[in-house]
């Protein structure tokens, strides 16, 4: 039976993994207990803060592709951490622990044209964010076991605990990240 802070692991390393993996910068992660939740991954903006996107759509204006990259980026990383956390402890998950985590699922709301087209749009980044995940989980549970013997990781100290566990398919996880940062050179957003 797993505990209520391996599971708090578990969730913050999908955060940080999934973001990693998709070229977003950790800044930190914790599982050091605040009053409203069980952990935290800090992210260093990429592209764009994402309080801009939320103003964007918040005026009306349809993001550019760009824009929505960034955003798609947000959803997975902010779905990853329910969706590890349940891959790690189904009974563990309940709704309020990703109630904070599903704010950018807003945005897709706010500038899909359809519930049908925010369904099917949502549904696309979950089945990305679960490949993600079950592709990846060597590097989470590596990412989870560090947070559990030191509760807070710099984002280097997370990518050093990468350097030395191969993922899935036996790769070293820096050649997988230099993917996801060429896909951020190749789309950043002018500030």
């Amino acid at each position: 039976m797993s505990t209520e802070k391996e599971a708090f692991a578990h969730h913050e390393a999908g955060h940080a993994v999934v973001a990693m993996l998709q070229g977003m910068q950790v800044r930190s992660i914790s599982v050091e207990r605040t009053n409203d939740s069980g952990g935290e991954t800090d992210l260093q903006e990429i592209g764009m803060p994402i309080e801009e996107l939320g103003q964007i759509v918040e005026d009306g204006r349809r993001p550019t592709a760009c824009e929505i990259i960034i955003l798609e980026q947000h959803v997975r990383m902010s779905l990853a951490g329910e969706i590890a956390q349940f891959h790690f402890a189904p009974k563990s998950v309940h709704d309020f622990h990703a109630s904070f985590d599903m704010k950018f699922l807003e945005f897709l709301n706010r500038i899909a044209g359809s519930e049908r087209e925010v369904n099917a749009w949502t549904e696309l980044l979950r089945i990305q964010t679960e490949l993600l995940i079950n592709r990846h989980w060597k590097m989470i549970e590596a990412i989870a076991t560090a947070l559990l013997d030191r509760e807070r990781l710099t984002g280097d100290e997370a990518l050093e605990v990468l350097r030395t566990t191969p993922d899935h398919h036996g790769s070293i996880f820096p050649g997988n990240l230099s993917q996801g940062l060429e896909i951020e050179r190749r789309f950043r957003v002018p500030r």
